[in-house]
C-alpha cells in the first residue's frame, strides 16, 4: 500500500502541472463561453490543488486553520469577481479602442493562420513577458510598489493555491490587461485571448500552492510552485528573484532566475 502510494505521488509530482494545464486548455477550446470556461477551470484546479495541499504538501508545517481557509476563500472569491468585471470592462471599451488603433497603424501582425493551439502558448508567453517588467518594476520601486497595492499579495507568507487570487483591487487592473492588450493591438481572435487567460489564471493556482510539480521541459519554460515560493521569501536576495509568475523562462533569460 505504501509502494503505491509513493508510485502515485510521484506520478503526479511529475505529470500533475502539465494535466492541469492540458485539461484547462482543452476545456477553454470546446466550451464557446469563455467565462463560463475559466470558472469551471478555476474551481476544478483549485479543488485539485487543495487535496493536493492535503495529501502532499511541500511545507507541512503550513498547514492552515479553518479560520484561515476560510478568510482565504473569502477573499479569493470576492477579488475573482472583480477580476471578471475588470476583464469584461476591458473586452468593452479597451479592445475597440485598440482594434481602431491596430487598423490605423496596420498593426494586424498576430499570425491567425497558425494552430489555436500555438497562438495561445505565443499569447501566454508575450503577456507574461509585459507582466515580467510590470512586476520587476514595482519590486524595483517603492513609489510603484505603494500605488499598485503589492505588498498586499506578498503579506502572506504560507502560500496556498487560493493565494493567486489575494491581490489588491486595484493591482488586478494591470493584472488582467496583459494578454487583452497584446491581442487585440494585434490582432488575435477573442478566443485565442480568452484560451491564454485561462492558462495564465490556472498556472497562477498552481505556483502558489503548497505542493510541488517539476515535469520535466515543462519546469524550463513554465512556474511552478518552487519557483514562487522563493519568490515570496522575506530574504530580499529571494523574493528579488523569480519575476514572472507564470514563465520562469524570461527569468533565466533576464538574469533574474
Amino acid at each position: 500500500m505504501q509502494g503505491a502510494l509513493r508510485a502515485a505521488r510521484s506520478i503526479i509530482y511529475r505529470t500533475g502541472h502539465l494535466l492541469v494545464l492540458g485539461g484547462s486548455f482543452a476545456l477553454a477550446l470546446l466550451m464557446p463561453d469563455a467565462e463560463a470556461a475559466l470558472g469551471i477551470a478555476l474551481l476544478a484546479t483549485a479543488l485539485f490543488m487543495v487535496l493536493l495541499e492535503w495529501l502532499m504538501p511541500a511545507r507541512p508545517d503550513w498547514k492552515q486553520t479553518g479560520k484561515e481557509r476560510a478568510e482565504m476563500v473569502s477573499v479569493f472569491v470576492g477579488l475573482a469577481f472583480v477580476f471578471l468585471l475588470v476583464v469584461e470592462f476591458y473586452d468593452a471599451s479597451v479592445a475597440p479602442m485598440l482594434a481602431g488603433l491596430r487598423d490605423s497603424l496596420g498593426l494586424a501582425i498576430w499570425p491567425v493562420g497558425l494552430p489555436v493551439a500555438l497562438q495561445v502558448v505565443m499569447l501566454y508567453f508575450a503577456s507574461e513577458l509585459i507582466y515580467y517588467w510590470l512586476h520587476r518594476a514595482i519590486h524595483a520601486s517603492g513609489l510603484f510598489w505603494r500605488v499598485s497595492g503589492h505588498g498586499f499579495h506578498h503579506s502572506y507568507r504560507k502560500l496556498h493555491s487560493l493565494h493567486s487570487g489575494t491581490n489588491h483591487p486595484f493591482e488586478i487592473v494591470y493584472l488582467a490587461l496583459p494578454a487583452l492588450l497584446l491581442g487585440a493591438l494585434f490582432g488575435a481572435d477573442r478566443d485565442v485571448i480568452a484560451m491564454a487567460t485561462v492558462l495564465i489564471s490556472v498556472n497562477a493556482l498552481v505556483v502558489h500552492a503548497n505542493v510541488d510539480l517539476e515535469t520535466p521541459v515543462l519546469s524550463f519554460f513554465v512556474t511552478n510552485a518552487r519557483h514562487h515560493r522563493r519568490h515570496h521569501s522575506t530574504v530580499f536576495e529571494q523574493s528579488n528573484t523569480n519575476f514572472s509568475c507564470n514563465a520562469i523562462i524570461w527569468d533565466r533569460l533576464f538574469g533574474t532566475f
